[in-house]
């Protein structure tokens, strides 16, 4: 209600300011033209006077005001409004420092919510709003000028320290006020960037001692040890007060207070430095210098003559920025004087009815807006410099608190991070030393750095339920020695519980225990123990607790330690004699043997007329035939093939006979293997007793409860009785239950049952703990770890299977109804090749028959002509002789 009349008073107020007058410098007459030279400027002051920052930022300014009139002779007419630490007033106060002063700056030192307001007021009034809130730079208010760091900025530093210390699960604690609420995402963000598991809890700035109370001690109850203070100086003071009375402060914590209540260390009570003894806080950083050391001497006099009941060591951060803040307005006034910009007639018309800025007044002010925006110089607290309407800061102090004053420990800025020292060199340049911090003596004192868990700081131990089983003992045994009244746990789950604590890292007292109710009964469901847990009887258990959604909503899971399907578990059927049939269909098998068969033929066509193996009595070549067909299934044919031809038909043959011999092999193996179960209406399905199995199948993947019947079973032996009666016999047709179970079952029962892989998902077993118990991630990084390093399995093996390395679970088949039957389509284009092949070969010889027959046709009538022809000739010569041997001689007459 309050803020609501607050914004209709300032809407009231801006219509009042748009229709008034502003604006007015003081000037010195140049004696020229009517021109009037501006020789000075106008800064309005808002602060709380009853507030020792209020009255340190003023003493500052006044300081600075002297100096700078003495080193230049600026003048400065500084216009002071006590705000008395009330929003409204500040409000008030700044209009009237606009209509009645007319200043041209105003300088807002207090950190109150009031910032916003006063931005948009000098954004309308054109007029730069030096702010010390935290509130971030708007676009849309671009005369506003902060002079502190961010919220969000602080924590860069707070991650380095928790880094440094390998803290990875912190305590936010804050202040429940606007600025609060918008920055926590983007602080919880920056944490968990690093991995820094971050619980926050705010309180508002009024909160009462008794919730304040309450609120500690469920954070304790936490067991969490490091916490993030980050509030205003009063509400850290209430929570470190009172966190000292809840021993809080003691050995085993560490605390880290940000700059909003360490910037005010010399402002805080004896009390709350003696309850913050061991913490770290973060103090704006201000590098030292002699004109730094001459200035607070200068101070601490003045200081102490005005204020005798005020005792500061040293000035507040925000006092530095303000002196600093007064000589970058006066370089820019001189700066203005020197190069003549922004001279005008002294004029009371510096707005019009409108409301719309005197067009010399708009031009003037976004000047000095400029020249603000651009200056840079030396100062007090570093190099004075702007960026995005944000004044840049020279990093953090890291201050241990062992007394008022502390002592620095280190060192925190963007670039060099986390360092011992710091040291200035001759020209002003800061430089980093060895990277980061020395010695801290923590609460209690202590010199040990306190780790982030603070387990059992109440001496009780953590009672942790156990289940106690009937049947599936591997998992989890409890058994109870009445003689020696002992109580002895063994099983997988307390293993991987066992190993998963001693990987954390510290120690954890606990003592494992049976569970029983408030009637000394051993558990009835699982639900009864998550009751149990949710209702603080017990610190946590450990067993085979399935993780659900409905569980989670009362209790905190570790991630699984066990595998998250649901397996189906079936017997297998004893089949038929036939089965090496199954794997292809008949019209596979048909034309297979038709394709042997041909083989064989075009393989004899083609080596009869010249291969001897192949040739002899007709029952010879029979038999040749066949055998080598059959021969080329194993690849044992002992026939020497002769002809190219028949060495290429058989080369591709063999590549078909070995596709399908692997194919075969394949399909045959998954039908003896894998006895594959199909879950239809009316079949019995057998599940373990209490098991969430049920109601995940039911209600994820459409079955009904009236599906059959659902049938409960303790032990390994009940499910084997089950499965042997089948569903006809009073059994069931199948068990679905977590894998666990079933690999336990296998262990047992290695042969005749084989576990169906499934598309049932489940979420797995794992440990479970109080809401917001911190063990839980700690628990779930052991466990991850467990599985990466293969421990997981070497208890699994050791468990289950009685430390065999090899498991006797039968491989799951693919999540088909039934092993699949090869057909013909399958392999249609193998045996077009194969059939191509052996067709081209039979043409091939074909071509060479027929063109062989030809040519002999042909070369025979050459040679019996030739023969012929030479017969003629012989039967002519022997004619001839035969004549000349009976006729007589001749006698030459002379």
């Amino acid at each position: 209600m309050r803020f609501k009349m607050m914004n209709s008073i300032i809407l009231l107020m801006f219509s009042g300011l748009f229709v008034t007058l502003w604006g007015e410098v003081v000037y010195k007459d140049s004696g020229g033209g009517g021109g009037d030279e501006i020789n000075a400027v106008d800064i309005g002051l808002i602060i709380d006077m009853g507030s020792p920052l209020g009255r340190t930022v003023l003493t500052c300014i006044n300081m600075a005001i002297s100096d700078i009139h003495s080193a230049n002779g600026t003048r400065i007419e500084l216009h002071v409004q006590d705000s008395k630490g009330d929003s409204l007033n500040a409000v008030t106060t700044a209009v009237d420092l606009l209509n009645n002063d007319r200043v041209q700056i105003i300088i807002v030192p207090e950190m109150t919510i009031e910032a916003s307001m006063l931005a948009s007021l000098g954004e309308n009034a054109e007029v730069p709003i030096f702010s010390f809130a935290s509130i971030p730079s708007s676009p849309d208010h671009s005369y506003y000028l902060r002079i502190k760091e961010d919220e969000a900025a602080q924590f860069g530093p707070v991650i380095a320290l928790l880094e440094e210390f390998n803290w990875k699960n912190i305590v936010l604690v804050y202040e429940e006020t606007t600025d609060g609420r918008n920055n926590l995402q983007h602080i919880v963000d920056m944490f968990q960037e690093k991995s820094i598991s971050v619980f926050y809890k705010s309180f508002e700035p009024l909160v009462n001692d008794s919730k304040m109370i309450d609120e500690l001690l469920i954070l304790k109850a936490m067991q969490t040890s490091v916490f993030v203070m980050h509030g205003s100086p009063s509400l850290t003071s209430k929570v470190l007060i009172t966190s000292k009375r809840l021993s809080m402060m003691s050995t085993g914590y560490a605390w880290i207070v940000t700059s909003n209540t360490m910037d005010f260390e010399d402002s805080l009570h004896p009390s709350v430095i003696d309850a913050m003894r061991g913490a770290l806080g973060l103090k704006s950083y201000i590098p030292s210098s002699e004109k730094l050391q001459n200035v607070s001497k200068r101070w601490k006099r003045e200081i102490q003559y005005a204020e005798q009941d005020l005792d500061l060591t040293d000035f507040y951060v925000f006092g530095v920025r303000a002196y600093d803040t007064i000589w970058a307005v006066a370089n820019v006034t001189r700066n203005m004087i020197t190069k003549r910009i922004g001279t005008y007639n002294k004029s009371h018309d510096l707005y019009n009815m409108t409301g719309s800025a005197n067009s010399r007044i708009s031009s003037f002010n976004s000047e000095i807006l400029s020249q603000l925006l651009s200056s840079r110089f030396r100062g007090l607290s570093g190099d004075y410099q702007f960026q995005n309407g944000k004044l840049v800061m020279e990093g953090y102090e890291v201050v241990n608190v062992v007394g008022k004053g502390g002592g620095t420990v280190g060192y925190w800025t963007l670039t060099d991070g986390l360092t011992q020292e710091k040291s200035v060199s001759a020209d002003g340049r800061v430089h980093s030393l060895p990277y980061g911090v020395k010695t801290v003596i923590w609460p209690g004192p202590s010199l040990s750095t306190p780790k982030d868990r603070l387990f059992n700081s109440s001496g009780r131990r953590l009672q942790i339920a156990c289940p106690v089983k009937i049947g599936f003992t591997e998992l989890l045994r409890v058994q109870e020695d009445k003689q020696k009244n002992v109580t002895i746990i063994t099983g997988f789950v307390k293993e991987v519980f066992v190993a998963a604590i001693d990987i954390l890292g510290y120690n954890i007292q606990y003592d494992l225990v049976p569970y029983k109710n408030e009637n000394g009964e051993t558990q009835k469901s699982y639900d009864e123990i998550i009751d149990s847990v949710y209702n603080k009887r017990y610190d946590a258990a450990i067993g085979d607790l399935s993780i659900t959604s409905n569980r989670s909503k009362y209790v905190d899971f570790t991630m699984p330690f066990t595998e998250l399907e649901l397996g189906t578990l079936v017997k297998l059927d004893k089949g038929n004699g036939w089965f090496f049939f199954e794997p292809f269909d008949s019209n596979l098998w048909t034309v297979g043997a038709c394709f042997f068969v041909g083989l064989g033929i075009v393989v004899w066509i083609i080596e009869h007329p010249i291969n001897e193996e192949f040739q002899g009595s007709v029952v010879k070549q029979i038999g040749t035939i066949l055998w080598f067909s059959v021969s080329t299934l194993v690849y044992a044919h002992r026939e020497r093939l002769r002809s190219n031809l028949s060495k290429f038909i058989v080369g591709i043959w063999l590549f078909v006979v070995f596709i399908l011999t692997s194919s075969y092999t394949a399909i045959l193996s998954s039908i003896l293997t894998v006895q594959q179960i199909q879950l239809t209406k009316g079949e019995n399905i057998g599940y373990q007793y209490g098991s969430s199995v049920r109601g995940n199948v039911v209600n994820n993947f459409n079955f009904s409860v009236t599906d059959g019947t659902w049938n409960p079973f303790f032990t390994v032996q009940e499910y084997a009785e089950a499965l042997s009666k089948g569903n006809k016999n009073g059994g069931v047709g199948a068990i679905i239950d977590e894998m666990p179970y079933m690999k336990i079952f296998l262990a047992n029962y290695p042969s005749g049952y084989a576990l169906i892989e499934t598309s049932f998902i489940n979420n797995g077993f794992g440990f479970v703990f109080q809401k917001g118990s911190p063990l839980v991630p700690d628990l779930s990084r052991a466990i991850q770890k467990l599985r990466e390093s293969g421990k997981l399995l070497e208890l699994e093996q050791k468990f289950y299977y009685g430390g065999n390395q090899k498991s006797p679970l039968i491989p799951s088949d693919n999540d088909q109804r039934e092993p699949k039957t090869l057909n013909l389509d399958n392999f249609i284009y193998l045996f077009f090749i194969s059939g191509i092949s052996k067709a081209a070969a039979l043409f091939i010889i074909l071509i060479l028959f027929l063109r062989k027959r030809k040519t002999f046709s042909h070369l025979s009538k050459v040679f019996t002509k030739a023969r012929m022809a030479l017969s003629s000739k012989c039967f002519s010569s022997r004619v001839a002789n035969a004549s000349e041997m009976t006729s007589p001689p001749r006698v030459d007459v002379h």
